[in-house]
């Protein structure tokens, strides 16, 4: 029996030394796992976490392109701008108007149309003909106010903002019959507004009025050379326009308010879901031109002038002038993708297509989707590692402040604190550069501890410089809760 029992036990432990012998010297095989990824999905897979966190808080307007979308288009991708200097980022890089193999846009392998339109009729009549077409255009370069003007004719188009090329700086000028400020103005009452023959002139006005306590339904809409207007809308006269103004005789102008009148490329929803990654390609090229222009953009103006069609010079770098460039930094707050600022493409078409309605300049209520799409933007953040929004504007405050440039007063029986910090936070967006100044009214004194919460609370909200925006002593008029004051750029 214990000579059977060793035996099993030396077969058992023999099995066992030929398993572990096969198993040492089995030859293995590595095993891959493929997964179909569209190209989106390659160039959005290494986002940084703030951007991915913006990106699931606005899930609508910054999804992901479908999987089966072409990487390109089978004819050129047309752009029109409503002038030679919206579409100069996009002509140096170009090495001109016609598609260029050689061209940096050419070397990316996209084939880039360009040209200039007349105004903003041209641009929705480019924009109506499509791409398709050898007039069309896909892409139209514009100021947001005309967007809004053209909306109503443009809806079934179904357009929407997808990128912010740049701010108008100055182009847009108020003046008052009397040359005093806006809130030397009656509280009551009609104003007459002669306004711009340039609607970005006219919503300039329109808005600048309404923050100051002019509400367009008190605003009578007269002729451009009525006498009795108390304010008119203009565009500053350049090299190459008459019948403008010049900014000394300005009260108020987009000199100051710099984040008012951006200038937006729009195209059809559809056409932006459909082809996203050709638009990223367009974008980032607009940007490496951004960065040509700054070097030098005496050399770039020559350059362009050359061109059929192009201004002189001198009258192109005075349009260049008149232009703010907005970085990628700058778009992703605009697009609400990180960043606290209260002036995004939204909020801005928002008050927008509320004071077009109210102004009787429209009769049809705004959109009821969105029509400010940030996916391109998103694949563009995500691609350039872009994880920081932008740091706040340094303003310099004056020790004895002056007299402001706008006036904003929080009438009531009482305070509503949260819609004076908004709109403190909107105006402190659109004059960038200006200090601010906040007065809690109490009787007929000022409630400094309250003055001063409401200061704390607006910085940290909306992300202000330290001491930008200070406790004021502004005196009450009547029913006025509250006075917020925008100053002059030091």
């Amino acid at each position: 029996m214990a000579i059977r029992s060793n035996v099993v036990t030396l077969i058992l432990a023999g099995l066992l030394g030929v398993l572990v012998i096969t198993l040492l010297t089995k030859k293995r095989e590595n095993h891959a796992v493929t997964v179909a990824e569209s190209p989106a999905a390659a160039e959005s897979a290494p986002a940084a976490s703030s951007v991915a966190a913006a990106g699931a808080s606005a899930a609508g307007s910054v999804a992901a392109p479908a999987k089966d979308l072409p990487p390109t288009l089978a004819r050129p991708l047309r752009v029109a701008g409503v002038g030679w200097e919206l579409i100069a980022p996009a002509l140096l890089q170009n090495d001109g108007i016609e598609p260029n193999e050689k061209s940096a846009f050419g070397k990316a392998g996209l084939r880039l149309s360009l040209s200039v339109v007349d105004g903003a009729a041209g641009a929705n009549q480019a924009l109506s003909r499509g791409g398709d077409d050898d007039a069309g255009s896909d892409i139209v370069l514009v100021p947001l106010s005309s967007f809004l003007a053209s909306y109503e004719k443009l809806r079934a188009l179904d357009p929407v903002i997808f990128y912010v090329s740049h701010w108008s700086r100055g182009r847009e000028v108020l003046t008052t019959r009397s040359g005093k400020p806006l809130d030397s103005l009656p509280d009551t009452g009609r104003i007459g507004l002669a306004p711009a023959e340039h609607d970005p002139a006219t919503f300039a006005a329109l808005f600048l009025l309404d923050a100051a306590g002019v509400e367009p339904a008190r605003i009578d809409l007269l002729s451009s050379d009525d006498p009795k207007a108390h304010v008119r809308a203009r565009m500053r006269q350049t090299a190459d326009q008459r019948g403008g103004v010049q900014q000394s005789d300005a009260v108020l102008s987009t000199a100051e308010a710099s984040r008012l009148i951006p200038i937006v490329a729009v195209a059809q929803r559809g056409f932006i879901q459909k082809h996203a990654l050709i638009l990223k390609t367009f974008l980032l090229g607009l940007l490496e031109g951004q960065k040509v222009l700054t070097e030098d953009a005496a050399a770039s103006a020559r350059k362009i002038s050359k061109l059929d069609g192009a201004p002189e010079p001198v009258a192109l770098l005075g349009g260049l002038g008149e232009l703010g460039q907005v970085s990628l930094s700058e778009n992703a707050e605009l697009f609400g993708l990180s960043g606290r600022g209260a002036v995004t493409v939204e909020s801005l078409l928002a008050r927008g297509f509320r004071l077009w309605r109210e102004a009787k300049l429209s009769n049809t209520p705004g959109p009821e989707s969105v029509v400010a799409d940030g996916r391109v933007v998103a694949l563009l953040i995500r691609a350039s590692r872009v994880t920081q929004g932008m740091a706040p504007p340094k303003v310099s405050v004056p020790e004895k402040p002056t007299a402001a440039l706008l006036v904003h007063r929080a009438r009531g029986k009482s305070l509503d604190e949260d819609a004076l910090l908004g709109e403190v936070g909107l105006l402190a967006g659109v004059f960038p550069r200006s200090p601010l100044l906040i007065t809690v009214h109490r009787g007929g004194a000022v409630d400094k501890k309250r003055s001063e919460d409401l200061a704390r609370q607006a910085s940290d909200r909306f992300g202000l410089a330290p001491g930008r925006l200070q406790v004021g002593k502004a005196r009450p008029r009547a029913q006025t809760q509250a006075t917020f004051e925008v100053l002059p750029i030091p």
